[in-house]
């Protein structure tokens, strides 16, 4: 355990708060979530959960942030019981070539140009790609297991309160 590490209390028990949990206890600390609810009592068991590319500044830190969520969720569709699997996705809209395409939407897997008969009426462009999905009831289990499994190794496993 590093030096440094010592108690976090993480308040939340969603996808954000668990996920912020496992990274403290992965660094070593000894952590605490305290939540108003249990994780499948929150609003990430109802959220949208599809991986997509985040296009906000320091355009350095997101590229290299959401290259590591695509690595780690990308290795979790092949864990079962995780929740998370690679589906197909079709994107719609007023989008740019592929060319022309900013490098966070590089980072998708398998994106190509939708065969133009995929194109739904009243768009011009589309693409094919293959991202990230989360059952979040499952993923959010999934995640208060590592998260124990991971805390746990040297002291009682904790819980959510």
């Amino acid at each position: 355990m590093p030096r440094e590490a010592g108690l976090a209390v993480v308040v939340g028990a969603g996808v954000s708060g668990l996920t912020t949990a496992i990274c403290l206890a992965e660094a070593g600390h000894e952590v605490k979530v305290w939540a108003a609810e249990p994780p499948l009592r929150t609003t990430s068991v109802v959220a949208g959960a599809l991986w997509g590319p985040s296009f906000q500044e320091p355009v350095a830190k997101t590229l290299a942030w959401t290259r590591q969520s695509l690595r780690d969720l990308t290795a979790l569709a092949g864990v079962p019981g995780s929740g998370v699997r690679m589906a197909p996705a079709l994107t719609v809209g007023d989008l740019p070539g592929l060319d022309e395409l900013p490098p966070q939407a590089r980072l998708i897997p398998d994106l190509r140009p939708a065969d133009p008969a995929e194109v739904p009426e009243g768009f011009w462009r589309a693409f094919r790609a293959s991202m990230p999905l989360m059952d979040m009831p499952q993923y959010l289990d999934y995640l208060v297991n590592d998260w124990r499994r991971r805390a746990g190794r040297s002291r009682p496993a904790p819980s959510v309160r």
